[in-house]
């Protein structure tokens, strides 16, 4: 092959590279770290940043949506009753209604923040916004659930914009009728609980690498009351009721 040759193939090569380079570059045009596809798909902009928006006010952002593998236009995903920030928030799978099995929904199991603890009286607030005490005694089976607060953090940070996309944010929303009261004394039944997983998209591969992350397989370790301080996120709790008062049966923290 002459240097013509070769010089005219050698061109040939860089021309074609670009166009991939551009295809390449266009997978994620506003470079918010979500796929152009994604974010098509569920109706959001690819003109700002989305990472950290929250369309449907649910605690969770939507890069945190996209890793998950949860819709960014439903609150409640799994439609348990508990918001999809509140079950990453508090080391439950927003893709599982019961996420350790136990036949009981995720957003009936007391999960929530620690308000208080004090004179061995713990009250915990609610992902639903009530409060439920009791008394935290040597019988209570006290453990942590240890999650990463960093990826935690990152997946709840949100940020709201005004405009448009809140008012589609807020029609996309759940309703109200959907959710279960998550109370202390509230009846559970076998078989309740709704899957709601196969009504989400056939997402990709690249959005589920993580759906096993707030899985039901999580290692719970001894946790001591000093744990149980404010602000400190409830996994589950149970509380039980008898003629001297309320008390906790069991409190796992997430930490």
């Amino acid at each position: 092959m002459n240097r013509t040759a070769v010089a005219t193939a050698a061109a040939t090569l860089i021309t074609l590279a670009a166009p991939l380079s551009a295809v390449a570059a266009s997978h994620d045009r506003n470079h918010d770290g979500l796929p152009d596809t994604w974010e098509t798909r569920h109706h959001l902009s690819l003109k700002v940043n989305q990472a950290k928006q929250d369309r449907d006010h649910d605690g969770l952002n939507n890069k945190g949506e996209f890793r998950r593998g949860t819709n960014p236009g439903r609150s409640d995903s799994d439609r348990d009753g508990l918001a999809d920030g509140a079950e990453v928030k508090t080391g439950n799978n927003p893709r599982k209604a019961d996420t350790d099995g136990d036949g009981i929904t995720d957003g009936a199991e007391n999960a929530g923040m620690v308000e208080s603890l004090a004179n061995g009286v713990l009250t915990i607030k609610l992902a639903n916004g009530r409060r439920v005490s009791g008394r935290v005694t040597g019988a209570t089976d006290a453990s942590c659930d240890d999650e990463n607060e960093t990826e935690i953090k990152n997946d709840t940070t949100v940020h709201h914009r005004r405009g448009r996309e809140d008012a589609t944010g807020h029609a996309a929303r759940n309703g109200s009728g959907g959710e279960t009261p998550a109370t202390a004394d509230a009846p559970q039944a076998n078989g309740q609980h709704h899957t709601g997983e196969a009504e989400n998209e056939n997402e990709s591969a690249n959005e589920n690498e993580n759906e096993n992350e707030n899985g039901d397989d999580s290692a719970h370790g001894d946790c001591a009351t000093g744990e149980m301080k404010p602000g400190a996120m409830v996994h589950e709790a149970e509380v039980a009721h008898s003629a001297a008062g309320d008390s906790f049966t069991k409190v796992v923290i997430v930490r």
